[in-house]
Order: structure tokens, then sequence, then C-alpha cells
């Protein structure tokens, strides 16, 4: 029995369990045809996976309101742009979301958070997660945890914590959660606009004591030379666990953000942000 092969218009015959054989201009053509095939098949998923990933990325724009001066979270250099722990977070968690990030600079947090009713930001970069703020926005799994506490002038000794202020003045800051805190536990307070107004208020013996998240009355005493003059007495009031704060109209930037920062938080590049 014979098997009938075509090959550039000639027909031929061959013997079953034989094969034909072909020149070998022929087989290198074959040989060559079926490589190229073959590296063209091996390129198309590359391609198409590509071609997916660059119609998948989709850049968000996203308006983050922050104080200028709340060190060493936020605060301003010298051109004007914004510098601090808050934003080397934040703008790394938005190069891994796939965020462009403008920032808006307020004189203070109750501009901040106005910024976030009227719909001119969407995010705050680090913001502390109280119940009352949750009515404003939404927050994002924290990333940090500080302490609000009490200083007092080094000089003073008759002080020792909360228990010692309830007929002493205490300099608060508007909208920071120590209002509200030493408001319920009945100790008058002086509601200050800026941290610097009570910081020097506290210096200067018109109050006598300050309440005020740690990190930053630490350091701005050490910037301006005056950490000896201060000192914390006491327990804190509170720790305050910080996060992102998203406009509440926005679950998928939350949900970006969130995922974002479970990535991040623990690695190496986030200690040395943190150890800065």
């Amino acid at each position: 029995m014979n098997i009938t092969w075509f090959h550039r218009g000639k027909i031929g015959k061959y013997p079953v369990g034989k094969r034909p054989v072909f020149p070998m201009k022929i087989s290198i053509v074959f040989v060559a045809l079926v490589f190229l095939i073959l590296v063209v098949l091996w390129q198309i998923p590359l391609v198409k996976v590509k071609a997916q990933d660059d119609a998948g990325e989709k850049v968000l724009n996203v308006t983050a309101a922050i104080p200028r001066e709340f060190p060493p979270y936020h605060s301003v250099d010298e051109n004007g742009n914004p510098i601090g722990f808050a934003i080397d977070v934040f703008d790394h968690l938005a190069s891994r979301a796939g965020l462009d990030v403008t920032y808006i600079i307020y004189d203070g947090w109750p501009e901040v958070q106005q910024a976030i009713r009227d719909g001119k930001a969407d995010v705050i970069p680090n913001f502390g997660v109280t119940d009352e703020r949750k009515e404003l926005v939404s927050f994002t799994s924290s990333y940090e945890v500080f302490p609000v506490s009490l200083f007092v002038r080094e000089s003073s000794y008759d002080i020792a914590g909360l228990e010692d202020i309830a007929n002493r003045e205490t300099a608060v800051v508007v909208s920071n959660v120590a209002v509200g805190l030493l408001e319920s536990a009945g100790v008058p307070i002086i509601v200050y606009d800026d941290v610097a107004s009570a910081f020097f208020a506290l210096l200067a013996g018109e109050v006598d004591t300050l309440a005020y998240p740690e990190p930053i009355i630490l350091k701005m005493a050490l910037e301006a030379d005056l950490a000896s003059r201060i000192k914390v007495v006491g327990n804190p009031l509170i720790e305050i666990r910080r996060s992102i704060a998203v406009a509440k109209d926005k679950p998928d930037l939350l949900q970006l953000l969130d995922e974002a920062i479970s990535e991040f938080v623990g690695t190496d590049q986030y200690q040395e942000i943190y150890s800065k």
C-alpha cells in the first residue's frame, strides 16, 4: 500500500512505513517555519497581557487636604511644598494605588475638615480616628498610634497628672481631640487657634498645662531649642490611632488605600520613613 504526497506541484507515492525523502533545503525551510510559528505563538500572550495592563492602568486624580503646620506629620518647605511623615507615607501609598495626588494646604485643621465637607478634598492623609470624626469621613486601617499627653513647665512640681488639674487652666487647640476629653472631665480649658499659640501660652505662664499630641509638642520644642523648658506628666489622656480619612462618597478610593496600607505597613520602606 502506497501513500500519496503532494509537494511543489509534484505528486508521488511511497510505501507505508517509509517516509519520503525531501531535499535538505525543504527540511531547513520547514524547521524555520515551525520555529517562526512557535515564536509568534509565544509572543501573543505577552502582547495581550501588556495590552490589558496598559488599558487597565487607571490613574485616579485625588485631592488631599493638609494643615500648613503639624510637624512632624505635615509642614511646608521653603518653596511651599508639603513635607513630613504623613506626606512621605501618602506619596508612597498613592504610588502603589495608582493615584495622582494634588495637595491643598490650609491654615489649620478646621479648614482641612471643612474642605472635606464642601467636597473640595477627597482625603486627609493623616487624621486621628474618633467616633465624632467617623460621621464626617471614612477611615482606612490605621498605620500609626500616638499619645495625647499633658505638658507642664519644667519648674512645675505640683501637677502629676489629670487628677491635679481640676481647677487649673489647660491650653488646648481648636478641633483637637483634647478639647472634648477635658471638657467631659470638667477641666477648665482655654482654646487656642493654633498649637504655637498654645505652646507659648504654657511657657509664658498664661495656663498651667497644655494637652496635645505628644510627638508634635516634642518636635516643636526641639526645633525651638525649648525642650528643656517643658515636660510630660502622668499617663497619656488617650492614645489615638491615625489613619487616612476618605470622603464618604469615595468608597472605591477607600478600598484602594486600605489595600495599599495592608501591603505597605511593616515593610522596610515604611520603617525607613518612620525612622526619619
